[in-house]
């Protein structure tokens, strides 16, 4: 295998890979074409596509020309494993979220937030659109509402971007609450392990303890891959907790324990180390190469 070498490869439209802030990081293994420029690709290119793009007419083409066709199937964590007429490399990657972050929030220059916590509301909380966990969610919280700043539906967050960007940052957010509930996409999943995106990321990259709202083992992947998460301030036993129900109800207590308490050395320790660890260059170069570029230059080589 001759990892120097980029491999040729031609997307769709939806691709991820064609997301320029990635390029810094994926860019050296894979020569890529667009659409507009797959006249020029190699015999041996391969077909990167998304899966809404796997059964268009030239990608089905090109499959059968003999072409090997990859899918991204990395933004989605709660649909089916795909089973196409012909042979495909299906990408689900655990750590897409976090490269894809590490590289738009260092485009950004959010790399490097400083936040001054006053501990005066007690969660941040966004939500946005609606989802049928979400509004257990929103009823279990009810009651503390009114001392969080959060949003779902019409409800937006104060001073958010006018077209509620999922990647926009406002440092009041983060200044003014004393901890993070993130409420994830999905609370489970089809895929073998749990699927975290920008949202478990967000809190890790601005300074804040968090507790997550998501699949089962969401706290021992991070922990897995380098973070510490906040058993110091909460019971983190949800984490294994087989019904997504009863996670929210301990969260919810949770929350509420901690109140608006200070964080102390401890703690402020762990958000530091966790910020280092997103942010390491050699850490994420080394992770995008193990589990998103070995697969696909394993697939091409074969």
């Amino acid at each position: 295998m001759n990892s120097d070498i980029p491999i040729p490869v031609m997307t769709k439209a939806h691709s991820g890979w064609q997301v320029p802030h990635v390029l810094p990081v994926i860019g050296k293994h894979l020569r890529v074409y667009d659409e507009s420029h797959w006249h020029l690709a190699p015999q041996d290119a391969m077909v990167l596509c998304h899966p809404q793009n796997l059964h268009d007419d030239d990608v089905q083409q090109l499959a059968q020309d003999g072409r090997k066709v990859v899918v991204d199937n990395i933004w989605d964590g709660h649909s089916t494993i795909l089973e196409p007429p012909f042979p495909i490399l299906e990408l689900r990657i655990d750590c897409f979220f976090w490269v894809h972050e590490y590289c738009w929030h260092r485009e950004q220059k959010l790399d490097d937030i400083t936040i001054a916590p006053t501990y005066e509301r007690l969660a941040f909380m966004p939500m946005r659109h609606s989802r049928y966990f979400r509004q257990v969610v929103l009823e279990r919280f009810d009651q503390l509402l009114p001392d969080m700043i959060w949003s779902y539906e019409d409800q937006a967050l104060p001073n958010d971007h006018p077209e509620r960007y999922d990647r926009y940052f406002c440092q009041e957010w983060y200044d003014k609450t004393s901890q993070s509930v993130v409420v994830e996409t999905v609370v489970d999943t089809v895929l073998p392990f749990p699927f975290l995106t920008e949202k478990t990321f967000k809190p890790i990259i601005f300074g804040h303890p968090f507790q997550v709202i998501g699949c089962r083992g969401s706290l021992e992947w991070l922990q897995a891959n380098g973070f510490e998460t906040f058993n110091d301030v909460f019971d983190e036993s949800y984490d294994h907790m087989p019904d997504w129900r009863d996670r929210v109800d301990r969260i919810y207590h949770n929350v509420i324990r901690q109140g608006h308490t200070a964080w102390d050395d401890e703690t402020k320790q762990r958000i530091a180390h966790n910020r280092a660890v997103f942010f390491d260059t050699q850490r994420v170069q080394d992770m995008a190469e193990r589990r998103i570029i070995a697969p696909i230059r394993e697939w091409y080589e074969t």
